[in-house]
């Protein structure tokens, strides 16, 4: 038996019942450099490795001629969602979307 594709009522009351009304407590950490990040435990093998693994063997070196890019919208489409939403990353919860 095929499943019926939910109406855009029903998107919006599952969007209405997943809305966190609490409070975020959630600090985020300092901003860090890559080239910091990097020599943070450079003793620690094992975590050498893992970053190795996470960040590529690259050095960091941050040129001054290219510019940051910054982003301030991010729009996600699905093909069964009635419309594309999107993120204003510039609002209230923008430094706990980038740290």
């Amino acid at each position: 038996m095929a499943e019926q594709e939910p109406t855009p009522e029903q998107l919006a009351a599952i969007a209405a019942e997943n809305e966190d009304s609490e409070a975020v407590n959630y600090k985020p950490p300092a901003q860090k450099s890559l080239q910091e990040i990097q020599e943070l435990d450079k003793d620690d093998e094992s975590l050498r490795k893992y970053k190795e693994a996470l960040l590529g063997n690259c050095n960091a070196v941050a040129d001054p001629n290219i510019t940051n890019v910054q982003v301030t919208r991010l729009t996600l489409m699905c093909e069964t969602a009635p419309a594309p939403l999107t993120l204003d990353l510039q609002g209230e919860y923008r430094d706990y979307l980038f740290c």
